[in-house]
């Protein structure tokens, strides 16, 4: 394994050709700018630190097939990928420090990235495949990430496992119960039955948003948590999707802000649009330390799919915002779709209170990016989302499976 690097010098910049090889695969080559600060050897060090060598050794083979710049100055690459295997995508300004950007679920052909930011100066990606242990999850497991804050030492935060039958790799949804519930709040999306379904339990059977008796660190705890599933050959990485009911779709929306975007592709927020505290002045926040400050303007991943279902009858997480529960102050309910379709990579205008689409008896679609961010609103419909929540309406099981497209 090696680097064939060629470098031809201009006044501002150096063209670097180079090309990834090894004994068993033809080499790839792409072109780079770097400014002439950059020495050839400090290139060489950074480009060969930059590839974990256990990957490179073990990894499923993720060839550069193409690259290119898209009509709106996005860079784009294509790479090969095998079947049931996972591939994250990550991105430099300096080859030095790497983001995780997205992960892809390999099809056994070829795989397309496109950069949602337009090209600046100069933008370097690598794609790995994402090493596993040769284990299967199995239903019965439970998962264990031990975390230690002010209410507790050591403390163990358990999640249960339900595997559907195959031998996959499977979706997994991490279904994150509400304000006084638990894990068992997975079994209710039985009906999702091929996806794995995994149910983590709150502390004092919450989540720490920001008003809540818990202070527990539950964005490290969710992170955490994917990480391990990560690691077995069962999980289908590039399909995780996280789903919350009130205080879980406040999660939700807390991990959509705070979690880079390899870690989940789809989310799912019932009756959780956002607080104040997760937006305001136009802008996302978050609290880099973790705690619940809320005093530092973030930049939520974007290009994932989100699906919120709201109530006009809640009135625990009012549809048209303003006070609601433990002293929150919501977001109208379009107003919070709005602003993470805009996140996604949407540039129209917001959809009307009065230009919903109407779907079915009560239900009304907002839809963005050709239904990639959605709301439905449920006229009628009570903070449990009842009726259409329940066992013999089936209305909420029917937006649910057809947004992730679930048979």
């Amino acid at each position: 394994m090696g680097f064939l690097i060629r470098r031809s010098k201009t006044a501002s910049a150096h063209s670097v050709r180079i090309a990834y090889f090894n004994e068993s695969n033809p080499p790839d080559t792409f072109t780079m700018q770097i400014l002439p600060s950059l020495s050839l050897t400090t290139l060489l060090a950074l480009l060969l630190s930059s590839i974990n060598p256990s990957h490179a050794a073990n990894a499923a083979v993720a060839v550069i097939e193409g690259k290119g710049i898209d009509p709106s100055n996005r860079p784009f690459l294509t790479f090969s990928s095998v079947s049931g295997e996972s591939y994250e995508v990550h991105r430099s300004d300096d080859l030095g420090t790497w983001q995780s950007r997205l992960t892809f679920s390999g099809s056994g052909s070829n795989l397309t990235y496109t950069d949602p930011d337009p090209l600046i100066d100069t933008r370097f990606f690598r794609v790995e495949s994402i090493q596993t242990t040769s284990n299967n999850l199995a239903s019965g497991a439970v998962l264990t990430v031990n975390q230690t804050w002010s209410q507790e030492t050591n403390y163990p935060r358990t999640a249960t496992v339900t595997v559907p039958a195959g031998a996959g790799p499977h979706p997994v949804l991490i279904a994150l119960h509400g304000n006084g519930g638990n894990s068992s709040y997975a079994n209710a999306y039985a009906y999702l039955n091929h996806m794995i379904r995994i149910g983590p339990q709150g502390y004092l059977n919450s989540w720490n948003v920001k008003n809540e008796q818990s202070l527990a660190p539950d964005v490290d705890f969710i992170r955490d948590l994917i990480l391990q599933l990560r690691n077995y050959d069962n999980v289908d990485a590039g399909r995780i999707i996280l789903l919350g009911g009130s205080n879980g779709a406040a999660l939700v929306n807390r991990l959509l802000i705070e979690l880079n975007g390899a870690l989940f592709q789809e989310a799912i927020k019932l009756v959780g649009q956002m607080n104040a505290s997760q937006f305001h002045d136009g802008v996302f926040w978050h609290d880099p330390n973790g705690a619940n400050a809320y005093d530092t303007v973030a930049e939520p991943a974007p290009g994932r799919r989100i699906l919120s279902v709201t109530g006009t009858e809640d009135i625990v997480v009012p549809y048209a915002g303003g006070n609601g529960v433990l002293g929150y102050v919501f977001l109208h309910a379009g107003e919070s779709i709005y602003q993470w379709a805009r996140q996604m990579g949407y540039d129209g205008l917001q959809t009307s209170e009065a230009n919903g689409v109407l779907t079915d008896t009560d239900i009304y679609q907002y839809s963005y990016l050709n239904g990639d961010v959605i709301m439905y609103k449920l006229v009628g419909g009570n903070h449990q989302l009842q009726p259409f929540s329940t066992f013999a309406d089936g209305r909420l099981r029917t937006l649910i499976k057809d947004f992730l497209g679930h048979p």
